[in-house]
């Protein structure tokens, strides 16, 4: 049963919620709450992601495994760390679980604790089981026009010519982030 915000306690991680609605989603990079998720250390968020192999490199492993899901249940079996407040599971990369893995998140989607919100980010629904796929609101979300991805871009990589922006926006389909890894492959 949703309720109102003030019976939440607030925003979703407890905080107070802003008294003007927000021009922007600018947040200060000094807020507690950002220092804690950059530095994986929020109590009430656990992302969950393919990781990097335990052979010592860098290279992404190629799935999520159910050892990676079952931390789920130990991490919504604690409170939320604030009186009311909501605890966030994020899956990335959610196509990539392995079967076993997908049968074993399907428990915690069909009961759900109280005040708990599953994101599971996949760019292939189509390869989630139909029983995860059925539990879900599935959000689609649009690429960056090219304006928006070009600023963003060179932002980040002030070097690039418009025909590089042109050349990884037509590349990457609007994926700001795959286009940011091809520009630091160079």
């Amino acid at each position: 049963n949703p309720q109102s915000d003030e019976d939440a306690g607030g925003g979703l991680f407890g905080e107070a919620l802003p008294t003007a609605k927000p021009e922007n989603l600018d947040v200060d990079a000094e807020n507690t709450v950002c220092r804690q998720i950059r530095a994986n250390a929020h109590p009430d968020l656990l992302v969950i992601d393919r990781g990097s192999d335990e052979d010592g490199t860098t290279s992404v492993k190629r799935s999520i495994d159910v050892e990676q899901i079952r931390k789920i249940g130990s991490f919504l079996s604690l409170k939320p760390s604030v009186d009311g407040g909501w605890r966030v599971v994020i899956i990335d990369d959610a196509d990539t679980m392995t079967r076993s893995a997908q049968n074993a998140v399907l428990k915690n989607l069909e009961e759900p604790p109280a005040q708990t919100v599953f994101i599971l980010v996949t760019h292939r629904l189509g390869i989630l089981l139909p029983t995860v796929r059925s539990r879900s609101r599935v959000i689609s979300f649009k690429p960056l026009d090219t304006d928006n991805f070009e600023t963003l871009l060179k932002s980040q990589h002030p070097a690039l010519t418009a025909d590089d922006t042109a050349t990884l926006y037509s590349m990457t389909g609007g994926s700001l982030g795959q286009a940011l890894q091809y520009a630091e492959e160079g």
